[in-house]
């Protein structure tokens, strides 16, 4: 988060910067100025997301530089910091719009809550809706800055491999993206232009909307392809983006058709930036190869076996196959393996197995490797090592402690497997033999029920509270997920008078 600074006094200056600095978190001060008529074109210049101003100053003082501020149509939250404990200091600051009023000398916790509260607050105003319930029909989009005759560069993004069948619309990876850094990082990499920032279906996908009176929406585009690279760098996972023209009477069709795009083209573990479908990929004739898999599989040869999903991944890999095709070849592969490993009892969803191993496979390497495992671990007569340390039934009871122990941390797959001692693999497949879930989603349902039991014991808690004491951090993606598993919104939830009833359908 962006702050900058405006003090006089040269050691007081030196003494908030390093307080601030102090609080060891994503804090940038991006300037500083000794009084607001240097401030104010600074500001302008560096878009902080907070100003954090003194009072008396020579050439303008602090309430006249946030009035300027307004009337230069700057967002940037305006703190006051002061010496001066006067009600009409602090009445002039409410009718401003100021954030915190803070007397000098400030504490470390109190400029810690302020931040916080500031942070908090640009969230809600980045992540401007729950574009969820837009996209599948539930209510028509709207925005007050948003008029019928505004044009957009249209851009969806996913994160990792995309998601189709998650039950908590939660990735087991990159957990929910933060809109703040995506506004944040197209804002100061692309001025002149009007961002706006929603969640996608899924916790690892955005939906982006760009416009701008200074530059053709061509241009805009080449700089977007420009940054998709820098923009995964930053976030930390690779991300696939696909974008169209868009007026905003056609935003709701478009949102849709750039997802698919977006999904059509996404090639595991690379970052690209895309504008028109991909061409269509020839099948792959896979019948020797699974003759070879099932007489490895036979012969209990797992490092052959693997060696062999090595070979056929780097094919993959040459080609730049998408991943619509390759996983299309996994689900082939695992129902064929099925027919050749019958077993009563085995209950497989080839979709739900193929989709998991993608989420967490960084790269066509790792996906050999997990892959791998996956068929040794449902078709091998032999047991594998990881099963002889821990049973099933025992594996699953610790995890579902673990979660229960844990509801207010944000807990990732590789994290639990970690903490576990076994292979995201092996646990996710023990996982659904036992839960036919997913351990994320499993731990999100924990989550939900608890929010329940929060919005009936504590009418008035509000519902950012109870998201972060959840570890959901965002109120909006935490209302879309309780939506989508409740059937409806924590708001609705609360003031029903069938509580009990909603719980009951939708516990499973």
């Amino acid at each position: 988060m962006k702050i900058f600074l405006v003090e006089d006094e040269v050691f007081a200056l030196r003494t908030l910067s390093r307080k601030i600095l102090d609080l060891q978190k994503d804090y940038e001060i991006v300037g500083t100025a000794k009084d607001g008529t240097e401030a104010l074109p600074k500001i302008i210049e560096t878009k902080p997301a907070v100003v954090i101003t003194d009072i008396r100053m020579r050439d303008m003082d602090g309430l006249t530089l946030i009035q300027k501020m307004r009337e230069e149509n700057v967002t940037a939250l305006p703190v006051i910091i002061s010496g001066y404990q006067e009600f009409e200091y602090a009445k002039q600051a409410m009718r401003l719009g100021v954030e915190d009023y803070l007397l000098k000398p400030v504490e470390l916790a109190e400029l810690d809550e302020c931040l916080e509260n500031c942070r908090k607050k640009l969230e809600e105003q980045y992540v401007h809706k729950n574009i969820y319930s837009f996209l599948i029909g539930d209510e028509k989009f709207s925005l007050e800055s948003i008029t019928s005759n505004d044009q957009f560069i249209l851009v969806y993004m996913i994160f990792c491999a995309p998601l189709n069948n998650s039950e908590n619309l939660l990735h087991p990876v990159t957990g929910h993206i933060s809109g703040t850094k995506m506004y944040d990082f197209l804002s100061a990499k692309m001025p002149g232009y009007s961002v706006f920032c929603f969640d996608g279906i899924f916790s690892n996908e955005k939906i982006i909307l760009l416009n701008s009176a200074e530059h053709t929406r061509e241009e805009g585009a080449v700089l977007l392809e420009q940054l998709v690279p820098e923009l995964a760098g930053k976030i930390g996972f690779p991300v696939t983006a696909f974008y169209l023209f868009s007026g905003a009477d056609a935003l709701t069709y478009n949102i849709q058709a750039a997802r698919r795009g977006c999904v059509r083209n996404a090639v595991l573990g690379e970052s690209g930036c895309y504008h028109t479908l991909p061409p269509a990929s020839a099948s792959e004739n896979l019948t020797d190869f699974i003759e070879l898999l099932t007489l490895l599989i036979r012969q209990n040869d797992q490092e052959l076996l693997q060696s062999n999903m090595m070979r056929l991944c780097g094919e993959w890999k040459k080609k730049r196959r998408t991943v619509v095709a390759c996983q299309a070849d996994l689900i082939y592969i695992l129902k064929a393996l099925n027919q050749n490993f019958p077993k009563k009892d085995r209950q497989l969803d080839p979709v739900f197995y193929v989709e998991n191993i993608y989420c967490f496979s960084s790269g066509f390497e790792e996906l050999a490797v997990n892959f791998s495992q996956l068929v040794t671990g449902l078709f091998s007569p032999e047991k594998s090592s990881e099963e002889h340390s821990l049973s099933g039934g025992q594996l699953v009871q610790k995890i579902e402690q673990y979660f229960r122990d844990n509801l207010s941390r944000t807990i990732t797959l590789q994290l639990l497997a970690d903490e576990m001692n076994v292979s995201k693999v092996y646990l996710c497949r023990i996982f659904k033999k036992y839960k036919n879930i997913t351990p994320i989603d499993y731990f999100n349902r924990l989550k939900i029920e608890r929010a329940c039991e929060l919005l009936t014991q504590f009418p008035n808690l509000p519902l950012q509270k109870i998201s972060d004491t959840l570890g959901f951090n965002d109120v909006y993606y935490f209302s879309k997920v309780f939506k989508k598993i409740m059937g409806v919104s924590p708001s609705g939830y609360r003031k029903s008078k069938d509580r009990q009833e909603i719980r009951r359908i939708n516990k499973k």
